[in-house]
């Protein structure tokens, strides 16, 4: 399970293919890059749609647009992000295993 929220949230960071708007690109980084699922990198995205208040989301989305990772990502958030951020992955390798 930790591999795969490790796995998940790398895929996330890779660098995103095609339009579409940043969830579409979010999906197609990890389809592309990360060789997940359809359906499990649309669950991931779905969660972070849902989890993520929309500076996070859009942060999470425009890392991933830059192809940085996750690190990168972690350098800029405030504490109250970092905390709400590591929520979302903890919960979504629950949520989206299912769905590999």
């Amino acid at each position: 399970m930790k591999h795969l929220i490790i796995m998940t949230i790398s895929a996330l960071a890779l660098t995103a293919c095609g339009g579409g708007g940043k969830k579409q690109a979010m999906i197609s980084a990890c389809v592309d890059q990360g060789g997940n699922s359809q359906a499990n990198c649309t669950c991931i995205a779905d969660t972070a749609e849902d989890m993520l208040d929309n500076s996070l989301f859009a942060k999470l989305a425009d890392s991933t647009a830059r192809g940085e990772g996750m690190q990168d990502l972690m350098n800029e958030l405030t504490p109250a992000q970092e905390s709400q951020f590591m929520s979302f992955a903890l919960s979504v390798g629950n949520k989206c295993s299912g769905t590999l």
